[in-house]
C-alpha cells in the first residue's frame, strides 16, 4: 500500500511533535496516523498533553505509528517538496517513508496508540471560552519564569473560566499570586482547574497561528482541559487538587440532594442550600482536609459583649457537632464536615440541625441581647412580589401593562392570564430564557395561548422576562411554575391580581387596578 500524504499536511507536524516524548522506547514516542471515516488524522501523546488533528480525504482504513525522527528528518526540507508516501504492507513489519529522490524504512511499532484511548469530546456541562489563538498566544507566552515555591519546586497554575474572563494565575516566591486574565466570549458556569505551566505553554504554542480556540473545562477538576480550533483538538491534564476535587463532590452532592438552584452561588460565593425560614447557606473551607461549612445566621446587626459571648459559650458546651459564635456584628451557627466525603443524608442532618438550633434561641437572644429579628426569607421575597407590574405584548406593536398605576383599563384576554417565568426562581439569579421558551412549548401543548411578557418593580428596574398564558387551568399553571423551581405565579383577571404559591396553599389577592 503507497499512500501519498501532501506536503502541507505533513507540514502540521511541527504542531504535532512537541506533545511527543523523546523516547522511541514506547509508543508516546510515536505519531500515530490513521484513516477512518474518510479522512487521515494524526495523534500524539505525551506528558499531560495529547492532540489529535484532522488531516485530508482518505478512503482508506489503515494506520501506523511513525516514529519522532522521521517527522524531524522531514521537516527540514517539507517546504521544498510537493508530497510524502508512506509504503508499507499488513503483513510486512517495514515502513518506507519518502519524497523525490530520498527515502527513510524504519520497522513498524505495532501496538494500540495510548492517544486513542483519550476521548476528545467536548465534556458535557463544560465551561466554554472563545478567544483569538494569537492573542492566546501572546497572553500566555509573555510570562518571563515558571512559579516555584521556596524550595524552588515547580508549582501549578490555576486556570479560571469566570464571565467574560479566562484567567491563569501563578504564585511566584518573593512576589505572591499573579493573575492574567483575557477578554474572551463565555458560556457555561464558572470554573477552576490546576495544571503545569510548561505543560499548559505547550498547548498555548499549538494554537498559535489559529484564529480562534474554544477551551473547554469540565465541572469535574480531574477531567483534561480542552483546547479546540475546528480541525484540531489538544488535551491538557490536571494536576490533582484536594480542594477543587472536594468542591466538585460538593456541588454533586448538593445539586443531587437539594437541586439545581442550590449550588449557584451567591455574590459572597456560598450555596443557598435552604431558602424557606431561616435560610441555610455552605460555604467551602481550605484545609487539610477541605471542609464543607453549613451556617446560618441566628442574629444581625448585635454587637459583641462580654455577657454575650458568655451566654454563647454556654450553648456551645451543651451542643454536639455545631457551634454558635459572634463575628462581624453577626451571630452565626454553624456545622464543619469533611468536604470529601459528604453525603447528601450529612448534608440533610446538618442542615436540620443547624436550622432547628437557630429558629431556637434566636427569639431568646434577640430579647436579651437586641439585634435585628431575622424576617423569614421566603415572606421577604413574597412582599416583593406584591410589588411587581406585569407588562404583556399583547401584539408586535401593543404593550399593556396588566396591574398597577398604569394598568390597561379594558381587559385583554378571554379569561385570566397566569405569569409565569424562569427567571430568578426562589430568589436565586438564574437567567431564564431557555426554561421561558419551554414553558411557552408546554403551555402551547396544553391547548394554551402564550405572549410574552415581564414583571418588574413599580420603579421599572430588575424586569423579568415572563411567558403570559391563558386558555389553560390554574393547575396546569401552577404544575409549569414548580417545573421552573418557582415559588409562585400571578393569576390575572378583569379585577383582581392574585399571587398563587407553587409548592403550598398559600395564596392572596389584591385588586388590580389598585394605584
Amino acid at each position: 500500500m503507497i499512500v501519498s500524504i501532501p506536503a502541507d499536511e505533513w507540514a502540521m507536524s511541527r504542531f504535532v511533535t512537541p506533545h511527543l516524548e523523546n523516547t522511541l522506547g514506547d509508543l508516546r514516542g510515536y505519531i500515530h496516523v490513521r484513516a477512518a471515516d474518510g479522512y487521515r488524522w494524526w495523534y500524539a501523546h505525551g506528558e499531560s498533553t495529547a492532540v489529535r488533528l484532522k488531516g485530508g480525504a482518505d478512503s482508506g482504513e489503515w494506520s501506523l505509528n511513525l516514529p519522532i525522527n522521521i517527522f524531524r528528518a522531514f521537516q527540514s526540507v517539507i517546504t521544498e517538496v510537493g508530497e510524502v508516501c508512506l509504503e508499507f504492507e499488513d503483513e510486512d513489519s517495514r515502513v518506507i517513508a519518502g519524497y523525490e529522490e530520498i527515502s527513510f524504512s524504519f520497522d513498524r511499532f505495532l501496538g494500540e496508540h495510548p492517544a486513542l484511548e483519550l476521548n476528545f469530546d467536548r465534556p458535557e456541562n463544560s465551561a466554554i471560552v472563545k478567544i483569538s489563538g494569537s492573542a492566546f498566544a501572546r497572553a500566555f507566552t509573555a510570562q518571563p519564569v515558571h512559579p516555584v515555591n521556596k524550595d524552588e519546586e515547580l508549582c501549578p497554575i490555576e486556570v479560571l473560566i469566570t464571565d467574560g474572563c479566562l484567567g491563569v494565575s501563578s504564585r511566584f516566591t518573593g512576589i505572591g499570586w499573579v493573575t492574567l486574565a483575557v477578554d474572551c466570549e463565555y458560556a457555561g458556569e464558572e470554573l477552576l482547574v490546576s495544571t503545569y505551566p510548561h505543560h499548559f505553554n505547550r498547548v498555548v504554542n499549538t494554537f498559535t497561528f489559529n484564529d480562534e480556540v474554544e477551551i473547554s473545562l469540565s465541572p469535574n477538576p480531574n477531567d483534561p482541559i480542552r483546547f479546540e480550533n475546528g480541525e484540531t483538538i489538544a488535551l491538557l491534564s490536571t494536576v490533582e487538587n484536594s480542594f477543587l476535587s472536594a468542591t466538585h463532590h460538593v456541588r454533586v452532592t448538593i445539586e443531587a440532594e437539594l437541586g439545581a438552584l442550590a449550588v449557584k452561588q451567591d455574590d459572597d460565593g456560598d450555596y443557598p442550600l435552604r431558602r424557606f425560614g431561616i435560610p441555610i447557606y455552605g460555604r467551602m473551607l481550605d484545609g487539610t482536609p477541605p471542609l464543607f461549612q453549613v451556617f446560618a445566621v441566628v442574629l444581625d446587626g448585635i454587637e459583641s459583649s462580654p455577657e454575650l459571648l458568655s451566654e454563647l459559650n454556654a450553648y456551645n458546651s451543651n451542643i454536639e457537632q455545631a457551634r454558635i459564635f459572634h463575628v462581624d456584628d453577626q451571630v452565626l451557627a454553624e456545622v464543619d464536615l469533611v468536604a470529601e466525603s459528604l453525603d447528601g443524608i450529612e448534608l440533610r442532618t446538618s442542615m436540620n440541625r443547624i436550622a432547628t438550633f437557630a429558629e431556637k434561641i434566636s427569639p431568646t437572644l434577640q430579647i436579651v441581647f437586641g439585634g435585628e429579628e431575622l424576617v423569614r426569607v421566603e415572606d421577604e421575597r413574597w412582599a416583593n412580589y406584591k410589588d411587581t407590574v406585569i407588562s404583556a405584548e399583547v401584539s408586535p406593536s401593543q404593550t399593556l401593562f396588566l396591574n398597577g398605576p398604569s394598568a390597561a383599563i379594558d381587559w385583554p384576554f378571554p379569561g385570566p392570564a397566569y405569569v409565569i417565568t424562569g427567571w430568578n426562581p426562589q430568589g436565586v439569579e438564574l437567567v431564564g430564557d431557555n426554561i421561558n421558551a419551554l414553558i411557552a412549548k408546554d403551555v402551547l401543548a396544553a391547548g394554551g395561548r402564550v405572549v410574552l411578557g415581564a414583571g418588574s418593580f413599580y420603579d421599572e428596574k430588575n424586569s423579568e422576562p415572563s411567558i403570559i398564558a391563558w386558555g389553560i387551568q390554574l393547575d396546569q399553571a401552577r404544575d409549569f411554575g414548580r417545573r421552573a423551581s418557582q415559588e409562585a405565579i400571578f393569576m390575572i383577571d378583569e379585577e383582581h391580581v392574585y399571587l398563587v404559591a407553587c409548592f403550598s396553599d398559600r395564596t392572596e389577592h389584591w385588586p388590580r387596578l389598585a394605584q
